[in-house]
């Protein structure tokens, strides 16, 4: 039902990706000059530095989402919810190869921001949704079961 513990794990999750659209992962600190061509070139790096971030994180917080609506069929639950899992999980490894790729980590200078905790925390939110779910699957299989 729409008001079990992976509801609210759904929505957390959700929220964290969308969050992400006002906070950045990493910001320059000072006295680190990056070139005006870096994703670094505003001194931040963010989802608006890359369209495919955008896509991916979004697509993501979507789809979680949608697997809140889909409480009446926790089998289809259960896959948008993993399916969503991986899509934050490439977002995650895109975002590093796109800081590799900049030549960030050899320069430094470079100061944590706490946008770089929401897609873990995320990531740990749908997977305890995705076994709530998967508790909830199995108590109504088990239920069948006793009934025949």
């Amino acid at each position: 039902m729409i008001q079990r513990i992976q509801t609210i794990f759904l929505f957390l999750a959700a929220g964290l990706l969308g969050a992400l659209l006002a906070v950045p992962f990493l910001s320059v600190g000072t006295g680190a000059e990056y070139a005006a061509t870096s994703i670094l070139g505003d001194q931040v790096f963010n989802l608006q530095d890359h369209m495919a971030l955008i896509v991916l994180f979004l697509l993501s917080a979507g789809l979680a989402l949608i697997s809140i609506f889909l409480f009446k069929k926790r089998p289809l639950q259960m896959t948008f919810t993993l399916i969503s899992t991986l899509i934050n999980v490439a977002g995650i490894g895109f975002a590093a190869y796109l800081l590799y790729q900049s030549g960030a980590f050899d320069q430094g200078g470079l100061q944590v921001q706490a946008g770089i905790a929401f897609p873990v925390l995320a990531i740990i939110f749908s997977l305890l949704a995705y076994r709530s779910i998967k508790k909830d699957e199995n108590t109504v299989q088990s239920s069948y079961s006793r009934l025949r």
